[in-house]
């Protein structure tokens, strides 16, 4: 079976302007994804989405193949599904399974990607996510000014909660075929492959940044 990693990179961050060039330990965001995609030895191609030339330029010279992406989706709006089905109205040849890789996420590890993958080609599944387990207590508001908890039966004493699997951003496979007919990710069968917090760290403002830089130089103490 054939299969694609896509990495979403525009240039229009709100949050953290220029946010997928960043630098963290002296590397850029999206660099750290490249590589591990390479690195991973499991993808016919590795394609970088962007609305950026320069962005573009620097992927080519890590080693991805650059994609320009219309305008129309590169707003605060554009959805994941839109991008990475424009990517494979690109590609010359349909692959079978696609692999969305967020270069917010520089501590997913090679082997994070190889797991999701295997787990795709060796089952049924419509599309395989890496997942955490989240002990936390969780509230929601009301809507009177009051709190109300989200699963009132759950033990008070976090070691003997029943964990939740949060969906993070490290690494998304998809069925192309399932993709293209359902428009949606997160439709069909759905596998979950647990990864750890750290290695699904997602960067979305300046203070997670901040902490990845603390998480990465504790990694290299």
């Amino acid at each position: 079976m054939s299969v694609i990693a896509v990495i979403p990179a525009r240039a229009g961050s709100k949050r953290v302007p220029d946010k997928n060039m960043r630098l963290l330990d002296g590397t850029p965001l999206l660099q750290y994804t490249v590589n591990a995609a390479l690195e991973a030895e499991i993808f016919d191609r590795v394609l970088v989405s962007t609305d950026s030339e320069k962005y573009a330029a620097w992927a080519q010279e890590w080693g991805a193949e650059p994609i320009m992406r219309p305008d129309r989706m590169s707003r605060d709006t554009s959805s994941t599904e839109e991008v990475v089905l424009h990517v494979l109205d690109e590609v010359d040849t349909e692959p079978d399974w696609v692999c969305t890789l967020q270069p917010t996420s520089p501590f997913r590890t090679v082997q994070n990607i190889r797991d999701v993958v295997d787990t795709a080609l060796g089952g049924d599944a419509d599309v395989v996510f890496t997942v955490s387990k989240e002990y936390s207590d969780f509230w929601r508001d009301a809507g009177d000014g009051t709190l109300v908890r989200l699963f009132p039966d759950a033990p008070r004493r976090q070691q003997e909660r029943e964990p939740l699997l949060t969906e993070n951003s490290s690494v998304y496979c998809n069925r192309v075929t399932s993709l293209r007919r359902l428009k949606k990710m997160f439709k069909g069968k759905v596998i979950g492959v647990e990864v750890t917090a750290q290695e699904g760290f997602d960067i979305n403002t300046a203070y997670d940044l901040e902490l990845a830089e603390f998480m990465m130089a504790r990694m290299s103490s």
